[in-house]
C-alpha cells in the first residue's frame, strides 16, 4: 500500500493516550496528507543502485540517493528535519521534524513523492489498557507492501520484532513497577512479560534478538538524567520464562547493543566518555546454558565503538580509537578522535585489519553490505565537515566518498556527546533483499 494509505487509518491515532500514569494528558495525532504540495511537484525516490538507497540530511532536508555513485535527490524544502528511517521494502521513508515554533511532527514521504505530516506523535502509542491490542493491530495493519506502520512508533518505548508480528512496549502506573509488555499481532491482549525490581525504576529498550526469543533493556534503578547518562545495567529478557540475565553495564546507544544471528555485540563500561573503558564484548545465545559474556581474541588495545555484524555473523566490523581516560574534552579529546579506525574481526579465525588509515579523517559507524563485500561508514574531516563512505572489504578498500556536507543537529560536531555521535539521527541505509 502507499503512504497515501496510511490516511484511512487515520482515525485509530485521534484520542490516543499514553500508556503512563492515568492523569496524564490525551495525546492526539493526526495523520494529514500535505495538500500544499502539487502532484506536478512531486519528487520520486530514485531507482535502487546495486547497493540499495541512502537517506541522508543536509541542511536540514531530507535527501535521497542510489548505492553506489547515484545522483542525490532532494525530498524535502522546509527544512529542521532528523532522523530518517526507512520502511523494510525501501518504498517509504520516516523523518522527525521540528517547527520554527518547536512543534513536533513526523512526517512519512513514498518512493512516489506522497508526503504525510503526522502531528504531536504521542509518548507512547498505545491507549488505555482495554484497548492496547486494538490499536497496536491498527498499527501493523496500515499497509505492510508500503511504508511499515513501525515508523509511527516512537523510538526506544517500543521495539518491533524482526518479523513484524509482535511489539514490546513499557508500561507504566503509579501502583507498580514499570512492566515490559510483549503484544503479538491478533492477539487479544498484551502480555506482561517481566517489571522493573522497584517502584522507581525504568525501563529502556534496546530491541529484540534476531531469532526473537529474547528482548533487550536497560533498567535503570530511577528516574535521573545525569544518572542515563552514565549508562546502566543491560537485561537479556527470556520472552518464554521472563527470567532476566544481566550482560554488563553499557551506555543507552543502540550501537552499543547489537544482535547478530546468534550472538550479541556489546560495548561494555561506565561513565558518559565513549573514549573511555570502553571495551568489545560478545554474548553468545542459544548454547542451551545462560548466556555469558566474553572478549574476543585479538581485539586492539583502546576504546572501541559502534560494532557491527555481516550478514551471516561470522565478522564484526568495529571502531577503535586510543582509550584518553576521563577527560571532559578540549584537544586531547579531538585530537585522540581524528585517530579512531575501523577494524574487520573475523570471529572463527581470529584475524584483525585494519579497513583504513588517513590521517586527514577520522572514521566512524561502519555497516556490512549484505554480500559482505563492502562497508559504508562515516567520516569527520579536520574542520568537522562529515561525508559518507564505502569502501571495499577485500585487500584493496578503494574508499570512494559518496555524499559530503551531511549534517544533523546543530550541535554536531567532532564532539558529540564525549565522543558518541547518534549517526541515526543523519542518515540511514537501505538494502534490497537478496
Amino acid at each position: 500500500m502507499p503512504v497515501g494509505g496510511l490516511l484511512l487509518a487515520s482515525l485509530v491515532f485521534v484520542g490516543l493516550v499514553a500508556c503512563s500514569d492515568s492523569e496524564s494528558p490525551p495525546a492526539t495525532v493526526v495523520v494529514e496528507v500535505d495538500s500544499g504540495l502539487e502532484a506536478s511537484a512531486r519528487v520520486r525516490f530514485p531507482e535502487p543502485g546495486d547497493l540499495g538507497l541512502l537517506a541522508f540530511i543536509r541542511d536540514g532536508n531530507v535527501w535521497v540517493m542510489a548505492l553506489p555513485d547515484g545522483a542525490e535527490v532532494q525530498l524535502t524544502a522546509d527544512s529542521g528535519y532528523t532522523s530518517p528511517r526507512w520502511s523494510r521494502d525501501g518504498r517509504g521513508l520516516a523523518a522527525d521534524r521540528v517547527t520554527s515554533s518547536q512543534r513536533a511532527e513526523r512526517w512519512l514521504l513514498d518512493q512516489d513523492g506522497v508526503r504525510l505530516r503526522l502531528w504531536e506523535a504521542p509518548p507512547s502509542p498505545c491507549p488505555p489498557p482495554e484497548d492496547t491490542a486494538t490499536c497496536l493491530s491498527s498499527l501493523l495493519e496500515t499497509g505492510p507492501d508500503g511504508v511499515d506502520a513501525s515508523l509511527l512508533l516512537p523510538m526506544r518505548r517500543t521495539a518491533v520484532s524482526p518479523e513484524r508480528d509482535q511489539i514490546a512496549l513499557v508500561r507504566s502506573a503509579e501502583s507498580n513497577p514499570p512492566q515490559l509488555m510483549v503484544w503479538s499481532v491478533g492477539a487479544s491482549e498484551t502480555e506482561v512479560v517481566t517489571q522493573a525490581s522497584n517502584q522507581d525504576g525504568v525501563w529502556i529498550l534496546a530491541g529484540w534478538t534476531s531469532d526473537r526469543g529474547y528482548l533487550l533493556a536497560w533498567e535503570l534503578p530511577t528516574r535521573s538524567a545525569s544518572l542515563a547518562a552514565g549508562g546502566g545495567p543491560l537485561r537479556l529478557v527470556d520472552l518464554r520464562t521472563g527470567e532476566l540475565t544481566g550482560l554488563g553495564h553499557t551506555l543507552l546507544y543502540a550501537d552499543f547493543v547489537v544482535p547478530g544471528p546468534s550472538r550479541i555485540a556489546l560495548i561494555l563500561g561506565g561513565g558518559r566518555e565513549a573514549w573511555y573503558g570502553k571495551r568489545l564484548g560478545i554474548a553468545e545465545l542459544g548454547s542451551g546454558s545462560r548466556p555469558s559474556v566474553a572478549q574476543p581474541v585479538g581485539v586492539p588495545e583502546g576504546a572501541v565503538t559502534s560494532p557491527a555484524w555481516s550478514s551471516d555473523g561470522s565478522d564484526l566490523a568495529y571502531v577503535v580509537g586510543p582509550d584518553l581516560g576521563p577527560v571532559g574534552g578540549g584537544d586531547r579529546a579531538r585530537d585522540g578522535l581524528m585517530l579512531r579506525r575501523i577494524y574487520l574481526h573475523d570471529l572463527a579465525t581470529e584475524e584483525v585489519r585494519q579497513l583504513l588509515d588517513d590521517a586527514s579523517y577520522r572514521d566512524e559507524h561502519p555497516e556490512w553490505s549484505d554480500d559482505g563485500d563492502h562497508i559504508l561508514f562515516a567520516r569527520f574531516d579536520e574542520t568537522d565537515r562529515i561525508s559518507i563512505w564505502l569502501a571495499s572489504t577485500g585487500a584493496v578498500p578503494a574508499p570512494s566518498v559518496q555524499v559530503e556536507g551531511l549534517t544533523g543537529d546543530p550541535e554536531t560536531t567532532w564532539f558529540g556527546y564525549y565522543g558518541h555521535v547518534d549517526w541515526d539521527e543523519i542518515y540511514d541505509w537501505w538494502q534490497p533483499v537478496r
